[in-house]
């Protein structure tokens, strides 16, 4: 029961992320005994990367859609052109896009050491950043918990003024990205992220008890971070 339990906690970006180094493992091994040319195939397939971060950007959060798909243009058409498919390059038309998307972020994102505050009914949070900062103050006698996904940006989530009457759990998604989430005092804090080229630092709270509420931190890491503090 414990492990079917288990199998339902890896998340879609943790699966295709441990896949991909798996993958990237195989191959070159494959290369190093002689049977696989990788630096041929990571020359004509590296645009795919893009499209595979865009593709995790809208499964972490549906509403980021535009960034999501920007990405996944910017891969395909530069696989299309190193391959010989098109003639145009993907920064002739792109660039100017991502750049002006990149100016509406600035312009829209709230100012530094500002929180977007959610009271009373909002029990949940939802947070993604795409080379930009979120950040959100909750406010609730019940949090339950929610998603952080930064990828090449930072999230900021405070729940000091929160209450987690028995369990709650956060999944993070960091890609080149930073994830800082500060807790109520007396809440004991599990970390349970997989963590490639990254790192999770979690300052204990010295009077949290063994029946006091949890806070499960779950999700992957990858050339990012996450800091839990109270």
């Amino acid at each position: 029961m414990q492990q079917g339990m288990s199998a339902q906690r890896v998340s879609v970006p943790r699966a295709v992320i441990g896949a991909l180094f798996i993958s990237a493992g195989v191959l070159a091994l494959m290369d190093a005994i002689g049977l696989f040319h990788l630096g041929v195939f990571i020359a004509g397939t590296w645009p795919l990367l893009f499209v595979l971060a865009g593709v995790l950007s809208l499964i972490s959060s549906a509403k980021n859609w535009l960034w999501g798909l920007v990405l996944i243009g910017i891969g395909a058409v530069s696989f299309l052109n190193i391959n010989n498919v098109v003639s145009f390059t993907v920064w002739e038309l792109f660039w100017p896009v991502v750049i002006a998307l990149i100016g509406v972020q600035i312009l829209t994102r709230p100012a530094r050491g500002e929180l977007k505050k959610a009271v009373g009914s909002v029990n949940t949070s939802d947070q993604f950043a795409l080379m930009s900062g979120s950040g959100q103050r909750i406010v609730t006698d019940k949090y339950t918990g929610g998603k952080a996904t930064a990828i090449m940006g930072g999230v900021e989530l405070d729940l000091r003024e929160s209450k987690i009457v028995s369990n709650a759990t956060i999944e993070v998604f960091a890609l080149m990205g930073g994830v800082n989430i500060k807790v109520p005092a007396g809440v004991a804090v599990k970390s349970e992220v997989l963590v490639l080229l990254g790192g999770v630092d979690v300052k204990a709270d010295a009077s949290a008890a063994k029946d006091t509420p949890l806070l499960i931190i779950t999700g992957t890491v990858a050339l990012g971070g996450v800091e839990v503090k109270y």
